[in-house]
């Protein structure tokens, strides 16, 4: 795992050297395990760090032509983006790395050569003569980048935490806390929790000059609508296939121990197979939480039969978790966060295998998240097919899908199929959000707008990737949110991506050849429930005494009186507020935010 903070004097006069010691611990991770560099110029200061031993640091950091860039960069189509360069540079090619390259692009094209890029990426550039600092960040959102500026001087940073002396946690924005809520927890826009303090969102990049900032976004996943048409079934297939293996082995680093989290479902045991399949040489194991107490939560059965499948089980790291439930010891051991997270109420799990990983010695842990959101398939394809005239084939798989989840088929109908095409059902559900409305204007099907929406959630994962990683400074890895792989199942027909009788049609179908039968045709998903249960029923009395105080209040999204009969519903397991995760979510952040700060929000 990489960090970094930048601070410009944006007029070009001397800046101090920035606290290394007072930084680095405010990320968490124990100081003997981090590499760090500091880099001074006379208008710049900036400090990068590393988890990894074998990295240098001043690798995320290099000057040419007057021109500093500082990052954490890694590109996956290197070879096609060195094509790009003139005939002066073939002779440094072999040892320009991902830095560099991306440097020399960009003087050598301008700003706009980052749409080419396919990767994960955070930087800045400081150009000396001209006093202008650019900061950019990928498409999909992989790496985070903040900024914030105090007079002439531009603060930007990987993380919150590294801007901590740069801004009060007083100065709360409750537009943020806003758009965490009618946003699902799932924020990508330039607000924060905090005033004057900024996030750049995903696909965008920012110029500073003249002490002005401007933002730009350089790139939407609607900008491709046009549905791929190929002549089978089994083309999307092999497309898919040659994707999903490519976005794993791009990831994997020979030099590193992997660990893969892998449950007993298809999309963590399919990139173990990859791994174990594609490249052997790499060491990569399996960490699996696993259930004594709650067995309708274990998933062991599954596990050793992948296991067995690859005559691994010695490489097996099991962590048995009957007790992390959600909210776990709450509060002494609820994360303080600088922005809310939903998760936050199951850390204790997530972190449990992650540090499990991390013992074992693994680098980099490799994960399924996304898989969900981007591969189930959307049930509004059932509004697409009836648009274009296929009513037998909706009814059919309208009927199908009933049968597996035990729903009424005029109901589903109704709902996915005949609703939204007249703004009613799904479609009436999908519009809460001012800025997401306009979004979906670009996108023409159903289908695609409710895998844009679902494409969106995947900001959950920051959580894991920023805060708990942090703690044993290793790198999440997720395959199934790889670029290429987006953008591709964005434009797979809806009817390929989705069948009423079968989840993950096509990685089911495509897939045979790195897992066993057994896991194939799995057809049940493992629940967290009893987990979940156990949880509240151990600290819910410490969880309702903090959350009866109504933070929330604040935002006026729910009167004292409406939010403890939620409460009270809630605690008896009634659920009947869709909403109640994400307001609970941030009731308890508030508090924590309250401990930091010793100032009540409300009285």
């Amino acid at each position: 795992m990489k960090w970094f903070i930048v601070a410009i004097n944006l007029d070009g006069t001397t800046m101090p050297p920035l606290n290394e010691q007072t930084l680095v611990e405010s990320i968490g991770t124990p100081y003997r395990q981090l590499n760090t560099h500091l880099h001074y110029e006379p208008a710049i200061s900036a400090l990068v760090i590393d988890a990894l031993a074998i990295d240098i640091p001043q690798h995320m950091c290099t000057v040419h032509h007057q021109q500093t860039i500082i990052g954490d960069i890694r590109l996956d189509n290197r070879d096609v983006l060195l094509t790009r360069l003139t005939k002066s540079h073939t002779r440094t090619t072999d040892y320009i790395n991902d830095l560099e390259l991306a440097l020399e692009l960009i003087l050598l094209h301008g700003i706009n050569i980052v749409y080419d890029f396919v990767g994960e990426f955070a930087f800045v550039i400081w150009d000396e003569r001209e006093r202008k600092a650019i900061a950019v960040r990928d498409h999909i959102g992989m790496r985070t980048l903040f900024w914030t500026k105090k007079q002439n001087t531009l603060w930007i940073s990987s993380d919150l935490c590294l801007l901590k002396d740069v801004f009060s946690l007083e100065q709360i924005n409750t537009d943020y806390l806003m758009d965490f809520y009618l946003c699902n927890g799932h924020v990508d826009k330039v607000n924060t929790p905090y005033n004057n303090v900024y996030r750049l969102p995903s696909a965008s990049w920012l110029e500073a000059i003249n002490g002005s900032v401007h933002p730009h976004k350089y790139w939407n996943l609607y900008d491709q609508c046009e549905e791929l048409r190929y002549r089978d079934v089994g083309e999307y297939e092999s497309h898919f296939r040659e994707l999903v293996v490519n976005a794993v082995k791009r990831r994997m680093t020979p030099s590193l121990k992997h660990a893969v989290l892998m449950s007993g479902g298809l999309d963590s045991t399919l990139l173990y197979g990859i791994a174990k399949t594609e490249m052997p040489a790499a060491q990569t194991i399996p960490v699996s939480g696993v259930f004594d107490r709650w067995h309708e939560c274990d998933e062991r059965e599954y596990i050793y039969a992948v296991l067995d499948h690859y005559n691994s089980r010695d490489d097996a790291v099991f962590e048995v978790c009957d007790d992390y439930g959600t909210f776990h010891q709450f509060p002494s051991e609820y994360i303080w966060t600088y922005e809310p997270a939903v998760t936050a109420a199951t850390s204790s799990f997530t972190s449990s295998l992650i540090r499990c990983a991390s013992s074992a010695g693994a680098k980099q842990i490799f994960t399924g998240y996304g898989s969900d959101h981007l591969l189930t398939g959307s049930f509004p394809t059932l509004a697409d097919m009836l648009h274009s005239g296929k009513i037998s084939l909706a009814v059919k798989e309208a009927s199908q899908l009933a049968s597996r989840y035990r729903l009424s088929t005029p109901k589903l109908l109704a709902h996915y199929g005949i609703g939204p095409l007249i703004g009613r059902g799904w479609a009436k559900e999908l519009r809460k959000h001012g800025q997401f409305i306009e979004e979906l204007k670009h996108i023409p099907s159903y289908n695609q707008q409710e895998y844009y929406r679902q494409f969106k959630g995947t900001m959950a994962r920051l959580f894991s990737d920023r805060v708990l990683a942090a703690k044993y400074g290793v790198t999440m890895q997720h395959p199934f949110l790889d670029r290429e792989l987006v953008e591709f199942l964005f434009r797979v027909p809806g009817e390929v991506r989705f069948q009423g009788n079968m989840t993950k049609p096509l990685l089911r179908k495509s897939m045979g050849k790195y897992l066993p039968q057994q896991i194939i045709e799995r057809k049940n998903k493992t629940g967290h429930l009893p987990l979940t249960h156990e949880g509240l029923k151990q600290v819910w009395n410490e969880v309702f005494n903090v959350a009866t105080k109504g933070r929330i209040r604040i935002l006026n999204i729910i009167s004292h009186q409406e939010w403890l009969q939620a409460l009270y519903k809630f605690r008896h397991g009634m659920i009947e507020r869709e909403d109640m995760w994400v307001l609970l979510a941030l009731e308890l952040w508030l508090y924590k935010l309250e401990e930091q700060i010793g100032v009540e929000l409300v009285h």
